[in-house]
């Protein structure tokens, strides 16, 4: 298209047609975290969160006289008890081991205790904890920009008509890319061109 118009004009029409092309055609980055580093700002692409579980191991031991006990309960002793077999039985040393699962694979606790004399002589309580440790990695990437190009636009209408005059280039975040340049003639007549482009996603080769 050809046409003599003033200089005001072809500025108006740039200067239109890239903020039309900024608010159209560039992202809304408000569903996307974004994350400083180092006083810059990233936006997260893909979040990786590893959790481990890291066993920790405590033993502890106590003499059965510092454990709290209650007041014992007294009952009415049978008149035909063998009192050997009591009097064995309560000089003997019995061993007794109790291990208790936490839920969520958190670990065990076991409990070992020696009775002697109708009595806990002594205890050992030994945890075996898994601590958890949760490790969160965001793989990041700079937020998408607006970019504004300068350069040179040439074409040749026909072998008699052709121009050449300076280009803008507008890259938006969403990768669209719109031009708009405006040249001379050798016919002295102003001439301008627009364009939209956006990239096309395929395979050239394996």
């Amino acid at each position: 298209m050809t046409k003599t118009i003033d200089i005001k004009t072809i500025i108006i029409f740039i200067l239109g047609f890239i903020i039309l092309g900024m608010n159209l055609f560039t992202s809304n980055d408000g569903d996307k975290k974004i994350i400083k580093v180092n006083g810059r700002k990233y936006q997260v692409v893909k979040t990786i969160v590893d959790t481990q579980y890291v066993n920790t191991t405590k033993i502890v031991y106590k003499q059965g006289k510092t454990i709290y006990k209650e007041k014992p309960v007294y009952v009415n002793v049978p008149g035909d008890v063998d009192t050997s077999e009591i009097l064995k039985d309560y000089y003997s040393k019995v061993f007794y081991s109790d291990t208790l699962k936490l839920d969520e694979n958190l670990g065990t606790i076991t409990v070992k205790d020696t009775i002697y004399k109708n009595s806990i002589y002594n205890r050992q309580w030994t945890a075996n904890v898994n601590k958890i440790s949760i490790k969160q990695t965001d793989i990041v990437e700079e937020l998408p920009k607006n970019q504004l190009l300068i350069g040179g636009t040439g074409v040749v209408l026909n072998i008699n008509n052709a121009y050449i005059g300076p280009s803008l280039m507008l890259k938006t975040k969403k990768d669209t890319y719109i031009n708009v340049s405006v040249g001379v003639g050798f016919n002295k007549t102003m001439v301008y061109q627009v364009g939209i482009h956006k990239p096309i996603k395929f395979k050239l080769w394996p």
